[in-house]
């Protein structure tokens, strides 16, 4: 008699099914991915774009920029600005460097060396453009979080000569660009201009001076206060010197 035989697994042994991934997963790496292509894809073409919109301005321009991951250099800086019944503005910036950040400031921080201009004014604007003068609300958001221009030297016709050197920085706390700190050594002189008419000409200055910087308990403070330690000088037939402490509150805009 013959041994039943033995009993055959057959089974085959098989891995556990690999657990699918969530689909909220798989949206997140798309989406970063995409958000990766749109930064790259804006840096390569931030280089063109740029030119691109100086001439759709009519804006003459000479630099040759070097662009960095976090922003640009250029070691100088050309902009020309023609008008039909003036003479033609012009700007050159030495030594610019621009950083840029992907947060409420777009534009983190703008140094400059050296800025020399000449900027006569446009007799093309129209009289309630030349009395009320802002800033679009859009155009803000652009202004830099960090401002540092180490030498001006502007030639104002109709108002003068503009020398000196300015630094800025602004709060990305509360509303929209509010100044932090500000520091200011600016020497206005070859004053000229229908300004001065109003002026008795006992009174009339020929040089002016102001020192403006943030008060020593606010410089590190950024609240709806701003002080201002404000230095003025005046040079002419009589002298003028005003000290003082400015407070701006913003409530909600500056006063």
């Amino acid at each position: 008699m013959k041994p039943a035989p033995a009993a055959v697994n057959t089974a085959v042994n098989k891995s556990p099914a690999p657990t699918p991934k969530p689909a909220g997963f798989r949206r997140a790496v798309r989406v970063c991915l995409l958000l990766c292509a749109l930064l790259i894809a804006a840096t390569l073409a931030l280089p063109y774009a740029l030119p691109w919109l100086l001439q759709q301005q009519d804006i003459d321009y000479a630099w040759q920029p070097q662009w960095h991951l976090n922003g640009l250099s250029a070691a100088n800086v050309q902009l020309t600005l023609p008008n039909a019944n003036t003479p033609a503005q012009h700007l050159k910036i030495d030594q610019l460097r621009i950083e840029w950040a992907w947060q409420a400031f777009p534009i983190k921080r703008l140094q400059a060396q050296g800025i020399q201009a000449y900027w006569p004014p446009n007799n093309d604007a129209a009289p309630a453009e030349q009395s009320a003068f802002a800033l679009p609300q859009a155009l803000l958001r652009w202004l830099p979080q960090q401002l540092e221009l180490k030498q001006i030297d502007a030639d104002l016709p109709g108002i003068g000569r503009l020398q000196g050197s300015l630094q800025l920085q602004a709060s990305s706390q509360g509303v929209l660009w509010q100044p932090a700190y500000l520091q200011t050594d600016l020497t206005l002189d070859n004053l000229q201009g229908t300004w001065l008419d109003s002026i008795p000409t006992e009174f009339q200055p020929t040089q002016l001076t102001a020192n403006i910087t943030t008060h020593p308990d606010h410089q590190h403070s950024a609240d709806d206060q701003q002080l201002l330690v404000i230095d003025l000088h005046s040079l002419g037939p009589m002298r003028l010197q005003i000290n003082g402490l400015l407070d701006l509150q913003q409530t909600p805009s500056w006063q």
